[in-house]
Parts: structure tokens; sequence; C-alpha cells
């Protein structure tokens, strides 16, 4: 069984700024994807074509797929002790 943790990090607007900005472009286009799915996913539909067969459309609800997938069985993800590192924490 899994449990649900809360966790409280002070994280600077700065500090996400400057993570994301050393991130390649696929790493920052998963990075946006995982923050809306998270937080709007009614705003998923903003990066999709307006043509609701488009190619991106389809592509974006199989990586949602994916990673919904993955983060059930607890692959998706970096550690927490990586992400306060890569933070300066």
């Amino acid at each position: 069984m899994q449990t649900s943790t809360t966790l409280q990090l002070q994280i600077s607007p700065a500090q996400i700024i400057a993570a994301v900005q050393s991130m390649n472009k696929d790493e920052q286009q998963a990075f946006v994807e995982d923050l809306l799915a998270a937080v709007s996913p009614e705003h998923l539909d903003s990066l999709a074509d307006p043509d609701k067969n488009s190619a991106l459309q389809q592509r974006l609800q199989v990586r949602l797929q994916q990673q919904q997938q993955a983060t059930v069985q607890g692959e998706r993800g970096q550690s927490f002790a990586d992400v306060v590192s890569q933070l300066g924490l």
C-alpha cells in the first residue's frame, strides 16, 4: 500500500525558473505538460492543435497515460534528495 505524505518546501520562483532554464527543450516541454496536467488539465488543450485528430493531441494523450501508469507504479519522478540537491536547498 502506498501512503501519501505532504511536504512543504520554501522554493522561490527564481529557483524554479533557474531549474527550468537549465533543462533541455524536451525536459522543459515535459515539465510544462506535467505541471498543466497536475494543476489545470483543461489547459492541456491549449498546447494541442485545434484539430482534435492531430498528431500532437494523440501524442499528448499517450504521454499522459504513460505518465499516469508510471506514477501509479512508482517509476516516475526524481527522488526527493535529487530535487533538493538540484535546487541547492
